[in-house]
């Protein structure tokens, strides 16, 4: 539990499939029309492959609007570290792969990963961290690897600012506010903190850029959606509760090709909320709890919780940059989802967006599905 990355069998994308659920999910599932995506392009490991290296992972990056392949790098992280049990397939050390055409390959050499961040990142798309969870496979077959990157194009709201600094600290005060449909981020820098590097460094005289990147929780349709910038592994170190999204920003600054990640006193991140979350009010004192992803090592980190106020806003206080989601705190779902698979020859593989906090739920019943029926999953 607590992992949302899930397995389909290969009877699921053989066949069209429709479905259903009851229980904890929400009966409003926002599907929207998926493009199909392109056929995976693999490089099959050759004969003189090392004996312990049998098994090994395929995937694709595409883009999540078109189902397009996209260039991209992959980098592999361990407990907040690039990891050293990653190898090409002839058995040779990496950290990273750089892929032009979407489709890459690796190799495990250590049989003891059981999972695996992976944070790709691509020229004008959002970077992704996803989790390769390797608990239950079949080294005779290869792991199928699946990544989506968001755009930043006009399906999501951006806004950007620039500044220059003097021994580190603004010439003038510097806002940027990303105005979505129902919500908005913005971050506000005064001229009295200096800005640092991830180092604690203060950065060089010159000019600054500021950009911030926000979504609706129920965006429209074409539209991303604020869990659309969220990165894998948010509810990972909890079983018993949920972390819902109410909003989401990632905010990047930069000092020519150097980012800013520090600053000597606390700057104001600023969440305008929408009026209702899947169906429920958000009021003046609700308390949201606030998280911090670190785009560089993969990992979330627990900030300060804040406070509704009476303008439906929320504002929280921080000495670093990064994504910040503003959460909703719920009790897991314990009602076992129901489902149905169905649908026809010839249809395309499935790919299925869940925005409802209980993913993992719905994973579950899947594996339960795969293992009642004996199915591989891939």
């Amino acid at each position: 539990m607590g992992n949302n990355e899930f397995k389909l069998t290969k009877l699921a994308l053989a066949l069209g499939v429709t479905l259903s659920l009851s229980g904890c999910l929400s009966d409003d599932d926002k599907n929207d029309t998926v493009p199909e995506p392109p056929v995976p392009t693999v490089d099959v490991p050759v004969a003189d492959t090392p004996e312990d290296l049998t098994f090994y992972v395929s995937g694709n990056v595409v883009q999540k609007s078109t189902g397009n392949p996209i260039a991209a790098t992959i980098m592999f992280y361990q407990d907040g570290a690039p990891s050293e049990n990653v190898v090409d397939i002839d058995g040779n050390a990496i950290t990273s792969i750089t892929t032009e055409d979407g489709s890459f390959t690796f190799n495990l050499a250590s049989s003891d990963v059981s999972t695996l961040k992976m944070i790709v990142s691509s020229d004008e798309f959002i970077s992704k961290t996803s989790i390769l969870d390797f608990s239950e496979v079949d080294s005779s077959e290869p792991f199928e690897a699946f990544v989506q990157l968001t755009k930043l194009d006009t399906t999501v709201t951006s806004a950007s600012g620039t500044g220059t600094t003097t021994s580190g600290q603004l010439a003038e005060e510097l806002t940027v506010s990303a105005d979505a449909d129902s919500s908005s981020a913005s971050v506000a820098i005064g001229t009295d903190v200096v800005l640092q590097d991830a180092d604690g460094n203060a950065i060089a005289d010159g000019d600054i850029s500021l950009s911030v990147v926000t979504a609706d929780v129920d965006a429209a349709s074409g539209k991303a959606k604020a869990i659309d910038l969220i990165p894998d592994g948010l509810n990972e170190s909890s079983t018993t509760t949920v972390q819902v999204p109410v909003s989401m920003m990632n905010i990047e600054m930069k000092a020519g090709d150097s980012k800013v990640k520090n600053f000597s006193s606390p700057i104001s991140l600023t969440a305008s909320l929408p009026a209702t979350v899947n169906g429920q009010a958000i009021s003046e004192g609700d308390s949201l709890s606030v998280m911090s992803y670190n785009e560089d090592t993969g990992e979330w980190a627990t900030e300060d919780s804040v406070t509704v106020d009476a303008d439906g806003n929320a504002t929280v206080s921080t000495n670093h940059l990064s994504g910040w989601p503003f959460l909703w705190s719920f009790p897991a779902c314990t009602a076992v989802p129901t489902f149905a698979l169905g649908g026809y020859p010839g249809s395309v593989p499935l790919i299925i967006d869940i925005d409802t906090p209980q993913d993992w739920e719905l994973a579950e019943a899947l594996y339960q599905y795969n293992v009642q029926h004996n199915e591989d999953s891939i």
